[in-house]
C-alpha cells in the first residue's frame, strides 16, 4: 500500500498530480496493456484514450512487467519493460508510464488515484475487463471502462516481431554456419 507521506516514490508524485487534475477539474484516463514492438496501432489507441479527456486531461498508461507476459503468453517480450516504458514516455500524448499488472499493484494504483475513464484494447482478454470493472464497483468508483476499436489494419506486434527475428536471423545465419 502507498501512502501519500512517503513523498518520494513516484506513486506519490503521480498521487499529487492527480489530485491537482481533481482541483483543476482535468480528466484522467488510463490503459494498460504490453506495448509491445510500438507500432502505429498502439499509438492510435494511446491517442484515442487520451481524446477522451481532451486537451487538458492526463494519459496514464501501465505497462505490464516481463514476468506476467511470459506467465500469461509462454514468451518474454520482444522489448524488455524498462524500453517498453521508455518508448511510452515518448509520446507527447502519454503523461505517465506505471511499470505493474493487475496480479501485483496495479488496482491499487487505478484505486488511488481513480481515472475518470479506464480504456481496454479490442484485443485485450475480457478476464481482466470483469475484473477491473467488479474491482471498481466494490470501492465505489465512477470510472467508466470503454473498449476501443482496432487501428491500423494489418499491424500488430506478433508480425513486428516475426519480421525482426526473420531479419536478425538472415543477418546472422552466416556466422552460425560457420
Amino acid at each position: 500500500m502507498y501512502h501519500l507521506s512517503q513523498g518520494n516514490s513516484s506513486i506519490d508524485k503521480v498521487l499529487k498530480m492527480a489530485s491537482n487534475n481533481v482541483l483543476s477539474k482535468s480528466k484522467i484516463v488510463m490503459v494498460w496493456g504490453t506495448f509491445d514492438a510500438l507500432h502505429k496501432g498502439h499509438i492510435e489507441f494511446l491517442r484515442h484514450a487520451k481524446s477522451l479527456v481532451g486537451e487538458s486531461g492526463k494519459l496514464y498508461v501501465i505497462v505490464v512487467p516481463d514476468n506476467i507476459v511470459q506467465k500469461n503468453k509462454g514468451r518474454f517480450p520482444y522489448e524488455n519493460e524498462a524500453k517498453r516504458k521508455s518508448n511510452l514516455e515518448k509520446l507527447d500524448c502519454v503523461d505517465k508510464v506505471f511499470i505493474d499488472s493487475f496480479e501485483q499493484n496495479a488496482l491499487v494504483k487505478i484505486e488511488k488515484i481513480r481515472p475518470d475513464i479506464f480504456c481496454f484494447g479490442y484485443d485485450q482478454t475480457t478476464i481482466w475487463e470483469d475484473k477491473l470493472v467488479k474491482y471498481l464497483m466494490k470501492m465505489g468508483a465512477t470510472t467508466k471502462v470503454v473498449r476501443l476499436r482496432k487501428y491500423a489494419d494489418g499491424i500488430h506486434s506478433s508480425q513486428i516481431k516475426t519480421f525482426l527475428k526473420t531479419k536478425i536471423n538472415k543477418k546472422y545465419m552466416g556466422y552460425i554456419s560457420r
